[in-house]
Formats: structure tokens, sequence, C-alpha cells
């Protein structure tokens, strides 16, 4: 069995179209697979979503449908919610360490996903594929050993 963190623009791939849908979908649907996101994919996923009704990308009832099929997904427990406490704390860390201690790329929300996938993987007592459709992000957790061997990056290009 396999565990998984899915960040919010790896996962969006999942319900809308793309090169990884079929990436993403394949992890989410084996039997084989612990799949995982963040309390922030939740708030995430619904402003991108509310921006592109905003911009009269989607519809209203486009917006409803995407937000269902995230919900749906968790409901059925294809993809879990890990809640993690201090991760505010945690993340600053973080940026702190990357950021201004190694000079390297890493923004407020990927250091809320790396901190909640970092205690993800604390709490399963194992590797976690940490699965991001952000180059900067990914090429972020390649570069820190620090965070190996609790979290393995994996890139899905866009």
């Amino acid at each position: 069995m396999s565990s998984f963190y899915l960040d919010t623009c790896s996962l969006k791939w999942r319900y809308l179209t793309g090169n990884p849908t079929g990436d993403v979908n394949s992890i989410v649907e084996s039997t084989g697979n612990s799949v995982y996101t963040g309390e922030l994919t939740i708030l995430e996923w619904s402003s991108a979503l509310a921006d592109a009704v905003k911009e009269r990308a989607i519809s209203k009832a486009v917006f409803k449908t995407n937000e269902l099929a995230l919900f749906s997904d968790i409901a059925e427990r294809r993809l879990r919610v890990f809640q993690t406490a201090r991760v505010l704390e945690r993340a600053r860390s973080w940026i702190e360490y990357i950021g201004v201690v190694n000079l390297r790329h890493l923004k407020t929300n990927d250091a809320i996903h790396l901190s909640t996938a970092l205690e993800l993987s604390s709490q399963l007592r194992e590797s976690v594929t940490f699965v991001t459709s952000d180059v900067k992000l990914h090429k972020t957790i390649d570069w820190c050993a620090v965070l190996r061997p609790n979290l393995i990056p994996h890139y899905l290009q866009p």
C-alpha cells in the first residue's frame, strides 16, 4: 500500500481535463493507495472556482458540480482530508529554513501543504509521495535533503 499527498494544483486534474488527469485518477482510484490532501485544499479549490465564476470562465452550476465532485471523493474515502494542529507555526518555520536560510522558493500555501504532508508522514510512520503540478515546489522539495525519507516528490507536468 502506498500513501500519497496531493496538493491543490495536482488534485485539480481529478476534476478538470488536462495532461495529468489520467495520472491523478489512477492514484485516487487505486484500491492499493491511501490518498490524502490538506484542509487548505478545500479552501483553495473553492477560491479557484469562485475566481473562475467571477471571470465568467465557468457558470455557477459548474462551480457547484466541481465542488461536489471533490466532496464526493472525500465522502467516499477515495480522498482523505488530513487535519493537523499547529500547521501554520510549522509552515512559518519551513519558510524561514527554506526561504531565508537557504534562499529557495517556498510560498505560504506551499509551506502549509509541505507541513501537512510531513505531519502525515510522521503519523503514518512511512514515506509519503508528495504529488504536485507546481514545478518550483517540486524542485524545492526535491532539493531539500532533510525532507527525505519522509517525502518523495512526484511532479505532474500540466
